[in-house]
């Protein structure tokens, strides 16, 4: 349900999607448009060729738009314009537009392969997100629809187990809001039509028969009176549980179950099964607990044994991990394509990083992409950028390559624990991320990751504030094709608040100067110590970025910087990438002069007097994750792979 709130949220971010919806509801508002006039409007012509029609294999799909009071304003066929939401539904519709998606139903709904006189209709579901306005709030709302006995059951059929057991969802008032899936026991015992298309969905209600209807139990009271199902009426009040002595199910049969209410959907899932297969398996598991005492026995002998064995089988393997071989000693990070550990090498002196990721544990595509991240960096030589020593696979199939291990203070340390920095040291940290750059833009590579947890300040052979610039694991080719790009479909490489307006709108043609903009905001960040936009979701930052300009740094700190400084980084954030300096070696140039004399110079003693005084707080090292991972990494140092 995450996933699909997420998808349904990036689809109203799309720029043209989110101006027809805000138009829509311009025209509904201020025209007070009838159906009629609302179903002929050039901007629901818009929303349904991009989103799609009907699709008449599937009449569950498609989606609505809908107004602040719950009227659908807009639709994928015509003669449900006009309708409302029921009250409970229309409620739900405040915290929408507050930023928060939810499931909407499911509710009868319109057929949209029947005209509107049949009157025939359907279970449907939506999954309701907010289009915000111009200001970040929201006006109006778009929601996808999706089928309850489709998409929504085939999530809850991950969860299904043995011959018996169901997995189901069901609504505040027990209603069963998922298809079920033994529907041809439910019409033996009458609780559904006997009709092969009769649907639980929207149907039956989870209530308790008095006693087991397989049996041949007849109730003495109407259905509508009822009780719910001990489990029903624990979760629609709120009350998560679990029961392995039975309760009898809406057959009146005696099932264990588990149940949970999620009141973020308004609807509660269950799990069922008849409590005689729960059981069936208890005498094995009892004639299994004596077999395994038995075999404790045993093995505590066998381990009395054998433990000379496995005492000289380490000693060889240690003997071993001093051949050639890295031994790994501590977890220092992790992030979307790998984990880096502090690690040991028998025949180098110096310490190094290794950065693994294991093959079965992922994608051949994630694979891929994470060989292609070192097979680039090491292209690259400039001291500003992280030197790769060594690459290759181990036996047991994990890609890893080893690089410089650096002890220094990330940006965003430097930031959280000693606020705005200086304008001069400002100027000096970016003419050496422009330098690294530099070397990267001109053999056709974009970081696209630029951002302050990826740029480190070091002490290195006896010079304070040098600049690394890591992690090029978002590292692409300017002329890389499409069937080439290896990132995932509909997704945005990156850090929101450091993100290019090109970066959001058009991810897959990037160039250099997103770098630019990622590093201007790193620029602003380091200047003021705030962001250059924050928002309440991913989905307003991301459309400040696109439609805002900035607030000047000199605004944001309510007094004057150096004007030279603050109008490069305006320049680096401008809306239009030709209006930015074009690569790293023109924002160098750029870097080289016209500052005022103080924010020109940074000096060395300025530097060492900040590392003796204040570094210590937010060193790198005492900042990292400090799980270590247990045991060593055997590489085979002759059979390297290639990733040339």
């Amino acid at each position: 349900l995450e996933g699909q709130a997420q998808g349904a949220a990036q689809l109203a971010a799309i720029p043209e999607v989110r101006a027809a919806v805000l138009a829509l509801d311009d025209v509904a508002w201020e025209r007070n448009a009838t159906p009629a006039v609302l179903s002929l409007t050039p901007e629901l012509a818009t929303l349904r060729r991009l989103i799609g029609g009907t699709d008449q294999g599937h009449p569950e799909r498609g989606f609505v738009v809908l107004d602040r009071t719950g009227r659908v304003i807009g639709a994928d066929f015509d003669y449900v314009i006009g309708r409302s939401l029921a009250p409970r539904e229309a409620a739900k519709l405040t915290g929408v537009l507050r930023g928060t998606p939810t499931v909407l139903g499911p509710i009868p709904f319109p057929s949209p392969v029947y005209d509107s006189a049949s009157g025939f209709e359907f279970p449907a579901m939506f999954i309701a997100t907010a289009v915000l306005d111009e200001a970040g709030r929201g006006s109006a709302v778009l929601a996808r629809r999706v089928s309850p006995g489709g998409d929504f059951t085939r999530i809850l059929q991950v969860a299904r187990f043995g011959e018996s057991g169901e997995t189901f969802a069901f609504n505040a008032n027990g209603i069963i809001i998922s298809e079920l899936r033994h529907l041809a026991g439910l019409r033996r015992v009458n609780l559904l039509p006997d009709d092969p298309h009769a649907q639980a969905v929207l149907t039956l209600a989870l209530r308790d028969p008095g006693g087991n209807l397989a049996e041949g139990f007849e109730p003495t009271i109407p259905r509508a009176a009822m009780p719910l199902t001990r489990m029903a009426g624990d979760a629609i009040a709120g009350r998560s549980g679990v029961d392995v002595d039975g309760y009898r199910d809406v057959r009146g049969v005696s099932v264990v179950g588990a149940w949970r209410w999620l009141p973020q959907y308004d609807f509660g899932v269950a799990a069922e099964a008849d409590a005689s297969e729960a059981f069936r398996a208890l005498f094995i598991v009892r004639r299994a607990f004596w077999s395994l005492v038995a075999l404790l026995v045993l093995g505590a002998f066998g381990g009395l044994v054998y433990s000379r064995l496995f005492h000289n089988l380490q000693r060889r393997v240690e003997q071993a991990e001093r051949l050639g071989q890295y031994t790994l000693e501590e977890k220092i990070g992790e992030g979307g394509m790998g984990t880096v550990y502090r690690a040991s090498h028998a025949m180098l002196a110096r310490p190094t990083a290794i950065k693994l990721l294991r093959s079965g544990e992922t994608t051949p595509q994630l694979l891929a992409r994470f060989e292609r991240e070192v097979q680039l960096t090491s292209q690259l030589t400039n001291p500003n950028t992280i030197a790769i020593y060594d690459y290759g696979r181990t036996p047991d199939g994990v890609f890893y390559y080893a690089m410089e291990f650096l002890e220094g203070v990330t940006l965003d340390n430097l930031i959280e624990i000693d606020g705005p920095q200086p304008e001069g040291r400002v100027v000096h940290i970016l003419r050496q991320v422009a330098a690294s750059l530099a070397e990267a833009h001109e053999i056709g590579l974009i970081h696209r990751d630029i951002k302050p947890a990826n740029i480190m300040l070091l002490q290195r052979g006896g010079a304070y504030d040098v600049v690394k610039v890591l992690d090029f694991g978002l590292v692409r080719e300017v002329h890389q094709s499409q069937d080439e790009m290896l990132t995932a479909v509909n997704t945005i490489p990156g850090t929101p608040h450091f993100l290019s307006p090109e970066s959001i709108e058009s991810p897959d043609s990037v160039g250099a100067q997103a770098d630019i903009y990622a590093l201007g905001a790193v620029a602003y960040h380091l200047v003021t110590g705030a962001f250059v936009f924050d928002g309440q979701s991913v989905i307003q930052l991301m459309t400040r970025h696109v439609n805002e300009a900035p607030e000047p740094p000199s605004e944001r700190l309510g007094r004057p910087i150096d004007p030279a400084l603050e109008q490069l980084i305006l320049r680096m954030l401008a809306k239009d990438p030709n209006h930015r300096p074009a690569n790293g070696r023109e924002l160098l140039a750029a870097l080289s002069n016209g500052f005022l004399p103080d924010t020109r110079i940074w000096t060395e003693t300025d530097a060492k007097l900040w590392w003796d005084t204040k570094s210590a707080p937010c060193r790198a090292a005492e900042c990292a994750d400090d799980e270590s991972y247990e045991g060593a990494l055997e590489v085979d140092l002759g059979d390297r792979v290639s990733v040339a």
